[in-house]
């Protein structure tokens, strides 16, 4: 066996060795690289994602709270009293039975009615109107009426609003009450024609009222005609104490 042969075989595998580490050697390194890179990124997304809600709970913690609204009254803002009297007035309108006020006026010609130095106003609510305010020179309610009636009068609560108005799911039931009792005399019911509730007149007094109205239909030849009429009601009752039809007393 040739001696030198064997030393040159033993130094080329210690070559192919060294070659062989080194290349391990670099992929490991290579391979610590990217990894470190990963995590970087990770660590990176992760601590920003985190940090993000924190702020939004800083944010809210010092956003505004808004403060309660203060409205006026009534009194206060229509008349321009301090709101103690402005309050004090709202109060009675509110025994009254009077709401959703949508205006109060000073009237001169409503002015020293009953004595020396009152206050007269004309009062409106989002459905009713001809209600009159009288206030003391100081601002004290003296009386509180609808139409000629009085609701509050000398510091006593005589009546409410209800005692005189109809609600209009009310104003609805005896427009229909009154319709079915109008076809009973008609020539032609069939062709009755009625107006909306809107054009009915309704009055209220305790327990009596008043339905006023017209109503379009035929004629015994065929021709429309307007027929106009009125109920007088006892609504504890539900009959009928007077009614004309066309001018003629039928009750």
């Amino acid at each position: 066996m040739n001696t030198e042969n064997i030393s040159n075989s033993d130094n080329t595998e210690d070559i192919n060795t060294q070659q062989n580490n080194t290349g391990c050697l670099k992929g490991t390194i290579i391979f610590a690289i990217i990894l470190f890179v990963v995590l970087t990124t990770i660590m990176f997304i992760f601590i920003n994602n985190n940090s993000e809600p924190t702020n939004s709970t800083n944010n809210t913690n010092t956003s505004y709270t808004p403060q309660p609204e203060i409205t006026m009254g009534y009194a206060e803002r229509y008349i321009g009293v301090d709101k103690k009297t402005g309050d004090a007035i709202d109060e009675i309108l509110k025994q009254c039975g009077l709401e959703n006020i949508t205006s109060i006026q000073s009237d001169a010609n409503l002015n020293d009615m009953h004595f020396e130095g009152e206050k007269g106003y004309r009062v409106e609510t989002s459905t009713l109107s001809n209600i009159t305010l009288y206030l003391y020179a100081d601002y004290v309610v003296y009386a509180v009426r609808y139409n000629s009636n009085d609701l509050f009068l000398n510091g006593k609560i005589i009546s409410t609003i209800d005692n005189y108005v109809l609600s209009i799911d009310d104003r609805t039931t005896w427009r229909f009450f009154c319709e079915e009792l109008i076809k009973t005399v008609l020539k032609s019911p069939s062709t009755a024609k009625f107006p909306k509730t809107t054009e009915w007149s309704f009055n209220k007094n305790g327990n009596s009222i008043t339905v006023e109205g017209y109503v379009d239909s035929q004629n015994s030849f065929g021709a429309e005609i307007r027929s106009y009429f009125q109920f007088v009601i006892d609504s504890e009752s539900k009959s009928v104490q007077s009614f004309i039809f066309d001018g003629e007393k039928l009750i």
